[in-house]
């Protein structure tokens, strides 16, 4: 089945649960220490929620909200346990976004204003640390009967959580390095997008009461898929496919990319040039068009592209095996079509 119709049944209540919890104010968590005995109208509460909401609002494919709903469904597991799982995740995600765009001075997401500019630094830092933290709040309170499977999935959570914060201090500090590896830029990817989605594949293997050989082997195809996503994401932006434009807008802002890194096993010279041309680029001195032009061109004539297309297939085959394994024949069909619609490399 393709994989956008198994997600599509998940999002109209993913949607809600997340509206609801903009509504709610403080995002779900509540406020005991008001002035007054209407904790509504409680100072700070109302803005929290319409900050996160404008951010939410500018979209997304939702897909570490849907998955482990997907997987849960597909495996007869608990709905309402999977849909909170996925809203926690999905929450957490977009808290890291907003970081994002404040440390790169992204102005545009998904071509509409980021937060920060429509709300200012701090205040956008303000709500993306909420949004990091609220839904370990939602899984610690879930119901009776749950409780200790929300624990265990907060423990989860948070433990991710801090695992791409730490890949995020890893990509603002990749300049520090004066000639970075294939493996130092794999490391950042894998800190980055790896725990998350071992959230997404463990958290439903959890729900699904598989026994903790299983949950491990989870964690083991998150890896593959958390590097195949992000190698996937710089191929996208080589193809010019990524929906930015022209091929090349990573390197235009001075951002590395795996498909460089990899062409520079075969032309290290030009790779130190590229790399002082980043370094202008993030001071604030953008590669020119032709330039980008220039340096996608190098990426291909010495295998870069080639060589990436190759890590991403094998990473995709790997996490397809290893979490088609552990999760067992219903959500097995979830993993496949996942591992399809990804290969197609169409954006």
């Amino acid at each position: 089945m393709d994989f956008d119709q198994l997600l599509t049944p998940h999002l109209s209540g993913l949607e809600e649960t997340l509206l609801q919890a903009t509504l709610r104010g403080s995002l779900g968590v509540a406020t005991d220490y008001a002035m007054t005995a209407d904790a509504q109208n409680a100072i700070g509460r109302n803005e929290l929620g319409h900050m996160v909401a404008a951010h939410l609002a500018t979209g997304g494919k939702r897909l570490r909200g849907l998955l482990p709903m997907a997987l849960v469904q597909a495996g007869a597991g608990p709905a309402e346990a999977a849909l909170r799982l996925g809203a926690a995740i999905e929450m957490v995600h977009n808290g890291t976004l907003v970081h994002d765009d404040v440390q790169d001075g992204d102005r545009l997401r998904r071509g509409q204003p980021t937060l920060w500019t429509q709300v200012g630094l701090p205040q956008a830092i303000n709500a993306g640390d909420a949004m990091l933290v609220a839904p370990l709040v939602w899984l610690l309170n879930s119901p009776h009967d749950q409780r200790q499977v929300g624990a265990q999935l907060a423990q989860l959570l948070g433990h991710a959580v801090v695992e791409t914060i730490r890949g995020q201090v890893a990509d603002v500090g990749w300049r520090l390095v004066q000639r970075p590896t294939v493996e130092d830029l794999l490391g950042v990817h894998l800190a980055k997008t790896g725990p998350l989605f071992g959230v997404c594949l463990q958290g439903a293997a959890i729900l699904l009461g598989l026994p903790v050989a299983n949950q491990h082997t989870c964690q083991r195809a998150a890896r593959h898929l958390g590097l195949a996503f992000q190698v996937r994401d710089d191929l996208l932006d080589l193809i010019g496919k990524k929906g930015r434009g022209q091929p090349g807008a990573d390197l235009r802002e001075g951002k590395l990319t795996v498909p460089a890194v990899l062409a520079a096993e075969q032309d290290t010279e030009g790779f130190s040039e590229l790399l002082q041309r980043l370094t202008a680029a993030t001071d604030g001195a953008p590669l020119a068009d032709a330039e980008v032009a220039q340096w996608v061109a190098w990426i291909g004539e010495h295998g870069g592209e080639t060589a990436a297309r190759t890590l991403f297939d094998d990473e995709l085959a790997a996490f397809e095996s290893l979490a088609s394994s552990a999760l067992g024949p219903g959500p097995a069909q979830v993993i496949g079509a996942l591992a399809h619609r990804l290969g197609l490399l169409d954006g």
